[in-house]
């Protein structure tokens, strides 16, 4: 997810989709999108992000979608979330997030089995999407670090997330040219031995993300060239899902 501020100052909806493989091999996509609203007279920014991927395991297709849609402030406060998870044939899952003052109002739906429970809440965690908007306005030198306070809605728990300014790199392109990039190393508390780095160009805009998983390269690249091709097979996978 990712929101640009235009010359004015004003938030812009934005609508990004990336390319995902392990390894050599493109096994899916990420789309990214958000846009201000008001809502009872109140400024917020709603946000979804999608994940869709194909991988084979034990010689079968499985298929994964998962899906985050947020209600935030401008300035990152959660006002609610709502995620869910399909891995057909295995049923769903649905977690709905809702800010009630110091509290938050989980509702869990797992096998088709409703679950309420309530949890205290922190004012200052910040959604995944203003981290990213902290990122096009905030310039990490090499070297450079900084933390925030975030949420993992699957888990429900709170974490620190913390973001490392590194050298810039040359970096390969999908059609073989050679692009420096910035770069950022990005770690999470619930799994602080897993690295996302994070290469951008000189417009602070996300081109590549690699993170290592079980000795495997999980790699995405920015499609805007491709935006046609990948909404088409979006909406391939979302008539198989559904």
């Amino acid at each position: 997810v990712a929101l640009a501020q235009s010359t004015a100052g004003k938030i812009e909806a934005t609508d990004e989709w990336q390319s995902l493989y392990l390894g050599q091999t493109r096994v899916g996509y990420l789309r990214s999108a958000s846009a201000p609203e008001t809502v009872d007279g109140r400024e917020v920014i709603r946000s979804r992000s999608e994940t869709a991927l194909t991988i084979a395991r034990f010689g079968q297709k499985v298929k994964l979608r998962i899906v985050m849609e947020s209600l935030e402030t401008p300035a990152g406060e959660w006002l609610s979330f709502v995620s869910t998870m399909e891995n057909p044939p295995s049923l769903s899952t649905r977690t709905e997030g809702r800010v009630e003052g110091d509290e938050l109002v989980l509702t869990s739906v797992v096998a088709g089995k409703t679950t309420i429970r309530r949890q205290a809440w922190d004012r200052q965690l910040k959604s995944p999407a203003w981290q990213d908007r902290l990122l096009r306005d905030k310039v990490l030198e090499p070297g450079a670090e900084f933390k925030l306070q975030s949420f993992e809605p699957q888990f429900a728990r709170a974490m620190t997330v913390t973001l490392k300014g590194l050298p810039p790199e040359e970096v390969t392109m999908p059609d073989g040219s050679r692009r420096k990039l910035g770069k950022i190393a990005v770690t999470q508390s619930l799994d602080p031995k897993t690295v996302q780095y994070s290469f951008f160009d000189d417009e602070r805009k996300t081109i590549k993300t690699q993170t290592s998983m079980l000795g495997t390269e999980m790699i995405t690249w920015r499609s805007e060239e491709h935006t046609s091709e990948l909404q088409s097979q979006f909406r391939i996978s979302y008539a198989v899902f559904c």
